[in-house]
């Protein structure tokens, strides 16, 4: 019959192999597999000011936390904005 520690060694045994599989899953990112139109229309819904980019306050307001932590990074020319041309190329 089963024992109080064969099942823990099973239990142990199940949760190192889920940790070791979930830790060499590949990374994704939310931005790459994000369809291009839902990120423009992203610029049209949170664009406050109106004036064709996405400063780091408007998306912080549209709580695009990928977006929001990878912003240096998309921001390629360095403006403090994210242009339609810098989201598309995502």
């Amino acid at each position: 019959m089963f024992n109080l520690k064969n099942i823990s060694l099973a239990a142990v045994a199940s949760l190192l192999v889920t940790f070791y599989a979930s830790a060499n899953a590949p990374v994704t990112t939310e931005v790459a597999s994000a369809p291009k139109a839902d990120l423009t229309i992203l610029l049209t819904q949170f664009d406050a000011d109106k004036n064709g980019s996405l400063s780091k306050a408007e998306v912080a307001a549209s709580n695009n936390k990928t977006l929001m932590e990878n912003f240096s990074s998309i921001d390629t020319n360095k403006d403090g904005e994210l242009s339609k041309k810098e989201l598309k190329s995502l």
